[in-house]
């Protein structure tokens, strides 16, 4: 499956709250950089970020040069014409790049692997 690099992800959570906009506090390493929040929907990165909570991200690649093993990134793909958005964990295979849910689910066990 061919996945896209959209997004670096913050590991820290912010507070569940129903209501746009989501208060937080800037990260300093990313001083400069537009921050925005994503809501989690599901169990597919709750070791991490639980259902309902929020990352707080950065452009992947305003923040970074090259990509970087541990890091927690927001992905898209695209299945039956509809796209999903999805935080998985950036890990350096030893076959290239690998995205792995972190779940305590044992329906989200599998990475994806990236190509090109």
């Amino acid at each position: 499956m061919l996945c896209t690099i959209l997004n670096a992800c913050e590991q820290r959570v912010v507070g569940h709250d129903p209501l746009p906009p989501v208060p937080y506090v800037n990260d300093m390493r990313y001083q400069g950089l537009e921050q925005f929040a994503v809501r989690v929907a599901g169990t597919s990165i709750d070791k991490k970020i639980p259902d309902g909570f929020f990352a707080i991200c950065v452009k992947y690649f305003e923040a970074r040069r090259e990509p970087t093993d541990g890091d927690f990134v927001v992905v898209q793909r695209k299945r039956d014409g509809l796209y999903e958005g999805t935080i998985k964990q950036l890990v350096k295979g030893n076959n290239g790049w690998e995205l792995w849910p972190r779940s305590n689910d044992p329906c989200h066990q599998i990475p994806c692997f990236l190509q090109g």
